[in-house]
């Protein structure tokens, strides 16, 4: 592969790269002049110029310190920077020569690259000052690359195009050589495009940041949290469906009194028991609300006498006592519902002390499909009676069994209604008083 040696220029000489050796990433880098033991004043520049996170040498090579020697002192300025940022690429890439303390030019040289110019932290390249009093001390040195065959690149910013075109005119030397290809100009405005156009491969398109130990240990201890909080959630949900699993099973296999005894103990459980236990409960709340939200109910009173029609016309909550009443049941959802209805005498739950009635208690049922009605005939009565109504989109023949079993024991409707929840399905009760005044109990 070809080898560059890169050039310096500044206003006072031509100078040449020695060496550049990595240091211990503690210590600044520094700038010497052929190996003396003495810094140059310009190192502090050169050290922030390397070290992130003001410098960009460490963000492109992966180091965050040199020593670098040259072949004549540099005392000022910054239009150093191009040539030192390329050396230090060429050098990562093993394409770098270096100059000798007296001569610039070696057996070892085949091109040079003759840069200057400032660079900042976007690797934008800038304009320079002086470019006449640069090109004046160097043209010697390019002459003597053209006497001995060796290729010259000029590296400047785009922003000195005009000022190098100035300065042509008067210089016929530089305008023959460019002309002949003995001198390539090289304008750019971004520090990668001398790497495109030397095409050289392996240069970072963003340059990398060297991460301390202390970001590396952070990341890192992000990473083991990151995996210690997944490894937890998936243990979590593990322990969650292995209780949520059994309650499932039980519903689809409608063994309801199981199911009720299982949620029981889960409510008095341990934490995961209790949470299963609590959106379990949500969860089917929701279902019933769902099932409540689409039945609509209407009790429309009537009489067959002529006489009493007009008292039984649909009003208020209030009817009067000689009206029967129908009940109406509306489905305005979409889905088929299906429906249990128990009428039942409220002797019992008006704290008379009688656990049975020799009223008979009707059960109904049927199914409603989307946007029909059921119809349910009350009737009179001189007593009170309930309304217990049970609503769902499956059927399920247990209903009736526990609707038949509050029919005989009235004490056990509050058991029922858990029942009911826990299943997620919707239910209304309705009390309607001795002199007609029905009363929605839910």
């Amino acid at each position: 592969m070809k080898k560059y040696t890169v050039i310096i220029p500044t206003t006072n000489n031509v100078v040449g790269i020695n060496d550049i050796v990595e240091e211990d990433p503690l210590v600044s880098s520094v700038i010497c002049e052929n190996n003396n033991l003495e810094a140059l004043p310009i190192s502090p520049f050169y050290n922030s110029f390397v070290k992130s996170p003001t410098g960009i040498i460490e963000k492109l090579v992966g180091h965050a310190s040199f020593r670098i020697d040259i072949t004549k002192p540099i005392h000022n300025g910054k239009s150093w920077q191009l040539a030192i940022a390329i050396a230090h690429i060429f050098l990562k890439n093993n394409i770098l020569n270096f100059s000798n303390e007296n001569q610039l030019l070696t057996n070892k040289t085949e091109e040079i690259i003759w840069a200057s110019g400032t660079i900042n932290s976007n690797l934008e390249i800038k304009k320079i000052n002086y470019l006449d009093q640069k090109i004046y001390n160097s043209m010697n040195f390019l002459k003597n690359c053209i006497k001995n065959k060796v290729q010259i690149k000029i590296v400047l910013s785009i922003q000195n195009k005009d000022d190098f075109n100035s300065l042509l005119s008067n210089n016929e030397f530089l305008k023959d050589a460019i002309e002949t290809k003995l001198i390539k100009v090289l304008f750019i405005k971004s520090l990668y495009d001398i790497f495109d156009y030397l095409n050289l491969k392996n240069i970072p398109k963003t340059p990398t940041k060297r991460l301390s130990f202390f970001q590396k240990s952070k990341k890192t201890l992000i990473l083991l949290f990151v995996i210690f909080v997944t490894i937890l959630f998936a243990l979590m949900f593990n322990n969650v469906w292995q209780k949520t699993s059994p309650l499932l099973n039980l519903n689809d296999n409608k063994n309801y009194s199981l199911l009720l005894t299982t949620l029981k103990t889960y409510r008095y459980g341990n934490l995961t028991e209790r949470v299963v236990a609590y959106f379990y409960d949500y969860i089917q709340t929701l279902q019933a609300n769902e099932i409540n939200k689409q039945m609509r109910i209407n009790f429309i009173p009537y009489n067959d006498l002529e006489s009493n029609k007009l008292k039984c016309i649909p009003s208020s909550q209030s009817i009067d006592h000689v009206c029967n009443l129908n009940l109406e049941v509306s489905n305005v959802g979409i889905d088929t519902v299906f429906l249990w209805a128990l009428k039942f005498s409220n002797v019992n739950l008006e704290g008379k002390g009688i656990q049975n009635t020799n009223k008979k208690s009707d059960i109904v049922n049927g199914m409603i499909k989307s946007n029909e009605a059921f119809l349910i005939d009350i009737k009179n009565s001189h007593e009170p009676i309930t309304l217990f109504i049970v609503y769902s989109k499956k059927f399920d023949i247990k209903i009736i069994d526990w609707l038949k079993r509050v029919d005989r024991e009235k004490s056990l409707l509050e058991t029922t209604i858990k029942r009911i929840k826990a299943l997620g399905y919707g239910y209304t009760i309705n009390s309607i008083k001795n002199v007609k005044l029905i009363e929605n109990k839910i």
